[in-house]
Protein backbone atom coordinates (compact mmCIF):
# COMPACT_ATOMS: atom_id res chain seq x y z
CA UNK A 1 0.00 0.00 0.00
CA UNK A 2 1.08 3.59 -0.48
CA UNK A 3 1.38 4.46 3.23
CA UNK A 4 3.38 1.34 4.04
CA UNK A 5 5.62 2.07 1.06
CA UNK A 6 6.22 5.61 2.39
CA UNK A 7 7.19 4.23 5.81
CA UNK A 8 9.58 1.78 4.21
CA UNK A 9 11.10 4.40 1.88
CA UNK A 10 12.06 6.54 4.90
CA UNK A 11 14.51 3.90 5.91
CA UNK A 12 13.73 0.26 5.93
CA UNK A 13 13.93 -0.96 9.53
CA UNK A 14 16.12 -3.97 10.19
CA UNK A 15 14.09 -7.15 9.98
CA UNK A 16 11.39 -5.72 7.70
CA UNK A 17 11.96 -6.86 4.15
CA UNK A 18 9.94 -5.26 1.39
CA UNK A 19 7.76 -8.34 1.31
CA UNK A 20 6.52 -7.49 4.83
CA UNK A 21 3.53 -5.66 3.37
CA UNK A 22 2.44 -8.65 1.28
CA UNK A 23 3.04 -11.13 4.11
CA UNK A 24 1.08 -9.02 6.60
CA UNK A 25 -1.80 -8.44 4.22
CA UNK A 26 -2.02 -12.13 3.34
CA UNK A 27 -1.82 -13.10 7.00
CA UNK A 28 -4.56 -10.64 7.92
CA UNK A 29 -6.77 -11.90 5.07
CA UNK A 30 -6.21 -15.49 6.19
CA UNK A 31 -7.04 -14.53 9.77
CA UNK A 32 -10.23 -12.82 8.60
CA UNK A 33 -11.27 -15.93 6.65
CA UNK A 34 -10.44 -18.35 9.49
CA UNK A 35 -11.65 -16.35 12.50
CA UNK A 36 -13.38 -13.00 11.77
CA UNK A 37 -13.46 -12.12 15.48
CA UNK A 38 -9.67 -12.45 15.64
CA UNK A 39 -9.37 -10.18 12.61
CA UNK A 40 -11.61 -7.63 14.37
CA UNK A 41 -9.24 -7.65 17.36
CA UNK A 42 -6.17 -7.15 15.18
CA UNK A 43 -7.85 -4.41 13.11
CA UNK A 44 -8.90 -2.56 16.28
CA UNK A 45 -5.35 -2.83 17.68
CA UNK A 46 -4.05 -1.31 14.43
CA UNK A 47 -5.73 1.96 15.46
CA UNK A 48 -4.37 1.97 19.00
CA UNK A 49 -0.86 2.85 20.14
CA UNK A 50 1.86 0.28 19.38
CA UNK A 51 1.89 -0.62 23.09
CA UNK A 52 0.45 -3.79 24.65
CA UNK A 53 -3.34 -3.98 24.72
CA UNK A 54 -4.38 -6.10 27.70
CA UNK A 55 -6.40 -9.09 26.48
CA UNK A 56 -9.03 -8.58 29.20
CA UNK A 57 -10.05 -5.23 27.74
CA UNK A 58 -12.04 -6.93 24.98
CA UNK A 59 -14.14 -9.23 27.23
CA UNK A 60 -14.88 -6.27 29.52
CA UNK A 61 -16.46 -4.55 26.52
CA UNK A 62 -18.25 -7.69 25.23
CA UNK A 63 -21.81 -6.37 25.43
CA UNK A 64 -20.83 -3.29 23.39
CA UNK A 65 -18.94 -5.08 20.62
CA UNK A 66 -20.34 -6.00 17.20
CA UNK A 67 -20.68 -9.57 15.97
CA UNK A 68 -18.85 -11.85 15.82
CA UNK A 69 -16.43 -10.32 18.34
CA UNK A 70 -19.13 -9.53 20.90
CA UNK A 71 -20.17 -13.18 21.09
CA UNK A 72 -16.57 -14.43 21.12
CA UNK A 73 -15.52 -12.16 23.98
CA UNK A 74 -18.57 -13.13 26.05
CA UNK A 75 -17.57 -16.82 25.96
CA UNK A 76 -14.21 -17.61 27.63
CA UNK A 77 -13.67 -20.69 25.44
CA UNK A 78 -14.30 -18.77 22.21
CA UNK A 79 -12.15 -15.87 23.44
CA UNK A 80 -9.29 -18.31 24.09
CA UNK A 81 -9.70 -19.57 20.50
CA UNK A 82 -9.55 -16.00 19.18
CA UNK A 83 -6.31 -15.35 21.05
CA UNK A 84 -4.88 -18.70 19.93
CA UNK A 85 -5.66 -17.90 16.29
CA UNK A 86 -3.97 -14.49 16.53
CA UNK A 87 -0.93 -16.18 18.06
CA UNK A 88 -0.86 -18.82 15.28
CA UNK A 89 -1.00 -16.18 12.55
CA UNK A 90 1.92 -14.29 14.13
CA UNK A 91 0.62 -10.86 13.13
CA UNK A 92 0.83 -9.63 16.71
CA UNK A 93 3.02 -10.34 19.67
CA UNK A 94 1.09 -11.82 22.59
CA UNK A 95 2.45 -12.07 26.10
CA UNK A 96 1.30 -11.51 29.66
CA UNK A 97 1.08 -7.76 29.00
CA UNK A 98 -1.33 -8.18 26.10
CA UNK A 99 -1.63 -7.99 22.33
CA UNK A 100 0.90 -5.78 20.58
CA UNK A 101 1.29 -4.80 16.93
CA UNK A 102 4.44 -3.02 15.81
CA UNK A 103 4.05 0.33 14.03
CA UNK A 104 4.71 -0.99 10.55
CA UNK A 105 2.18 -3.81 10.94
CA UNK A 106 -0.36 -1.26 12.17
CA UNK A 107 0.21 0.92 9.10
CA UNK A 108 -0.02 -2.04 6.72
CA UNK A 109 -3.28 -3.27 8.25
CA UNK A 110 -4.85 0.21 8.38
CA UNK A 111 -3.95 0.80 4.74
CA UNK A 112 -5.23 -2.64 3.76
CA UNK A 113 -8.72 -2.00 5.18
CA UNK A 114 -11.44 -0.43 3.08
CA UNK A 115 -12.53 3.01 4.30
CA UNK A 116 -15.71 1.51 5.81
CA UNK A 117 -13.77 -1.29 7.54
CA UNK A 118 -11.22 1.22 8.82
CA UNK A 119 -13.97 3.42 10.28
CA UNK A 120 -15.59 0.37 11.91
CA UNK A 121 -12.26 -0.83 13.35
CA UNK A 122 -11.39 2.62 14.67
CA UNK A 123 -14.81 2.88 16.32
CA UNK A 124 -14.34 -0.60 17.79
CA UNK A 125 -11.00 0.44 19.29
CA UNK A 126 -12.66 3.48 20.86
CA UNK A 127 -15.47 1.36 22.28
CA UNK A 128 -12.98 -1.04 23.87
CA UNK A 129 -11.06 1.82 25.48
CA UNK A 130 -14.17 3.59 26.75
CA UNK A 131 -15.43 0.35 28.33
CA UNK A 132 -12.24 0.01 30.36
CA UNK A 133 -12.27 3.18 32.44
CA UNK A 134 -10.34 2.20 35.59
CA UNK A 135 -12.24 4.38 38.05
CA UNK A 136 -11.49 7.63 39.82
CA UNK A 137 -8.33 9.07 38.23
CA UNK A 138 -7.53 10.86 41.51
CA UNK A 139 -7.26 7.51 43.33
CA UNK A 140 -3.64 6.37 43.16
CA UNK A 141 -4.73 2.72 43.34
CA UNK A 142 -6.10 3.11 39.78
CA UNK A 143 -2.99 4.72 38.34
CA UNK A 144 -1.40 1.56 36.97
CA UNK A 145 -4.58 0.88 34.97
CA UNK A 146 -4.62 4.49 33.79
CA UNK A 147 -0.97 4.17 32.78
CA UNK A 148 -1.81 1.17 30.57
CA UNK A 149 -4.62 3.13 28.91
CA UNK A 150 -2.63 6.35 28.47
CA UNK A 151 -0.86 5.76 25.13
CA UNK A 152 -3.99 4.29 23.57
CA UNK A 153 -6.31 7.05 24.75
CA UNK A 154 -3.90 9.73 23.58
CA UNK A 155 -3.55 7.97 20.21
CA UNK A 156 -7.32 7.81 19.72
CA UNK A 157 -9.18 10.43 21.74
CA UNK A 158 -8.01 13.52 19.97
CA UNK A 159 -9.88 12.58 16.81
CA UNK A 160 -13.13 10.90 17.78
CA UNK A 161 -16.88 11.33 17.87
CA UNK A 162 -17.16 8.70 20.63
CA UNK A 163 -18.52 10.53 23.70
CA UNK A 164 -17.34 7.76 26.05
CA UNK A 165 -13.82 8.01 24.68
CA UNK A 166 -13.83 11.81 24.99
CA UNK A 167 -14.97 11.44 28.61
CA UNK A 168 -12.21 8.89 29.21
CA UNK A 169 -9.69 11.34 27.73
CA UNK A 170 -10.82 14.08 30.09
CA UNK A 171 -10.39 11.72 33.05
CA UNK A 172 -7.00 10.79 31.60
CA UNK A 173 -5.95 14.44 31.93
CA UNK A 174 -6.99 14.35 35.60
CA UNK A 175 -4.90 11.20 36.07
CA UNK A 176 -1.88 12.72 34.31
CA UNK A 177 -1.99 15.92 36.35
CA UNK A 178 -2.66 14.08 39.62
CA UNK A 179 0.16 11.61 39.06
CA UNK A 180 2.63 14.40 38.41
CA UNK A 181 2.87 14.10 34.63
CA UNK A 182 2.13 17.80 34.19
CA UNK A 183 3.64 18.31 30.74
CA UNK A 184 1.70 15.46 29.09
CA UNK A 185 -1.45 16.32 31.05
CA UNK A 186 -1.40 19.98 29.98
CA UNK A 187 -0.48 19.08 26.41
CA UNK A 188 -3.31 16.54 26.23
CA UNK A 189 -5.79 19.00 27.77
CA UNK A 190 -4.78 21.64 25.24
CA UNK A 191 -5.12 19.22 22.32
CA UNK A 192 -8.52 18.05 23.59
CA UNK A 193 -9.67 21.65 23.96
Amino acid sequence: SARAAQVMERGQPAGYPRSQTAVTQMGFDRLHADNPAAAQVVAACAFLAPEPVPQEWFPRAARLLPAPLGEATADPVEWHQVIARIRQQAIARLDRRGIQLDRLTQVIIRDHLTSDAAATSRALAGTVLAANQPGDPRDSSTWSAWAALQPHVIAMALDTANAGLRDLACHMVTYLLGSGNLHTGLETAYRLY
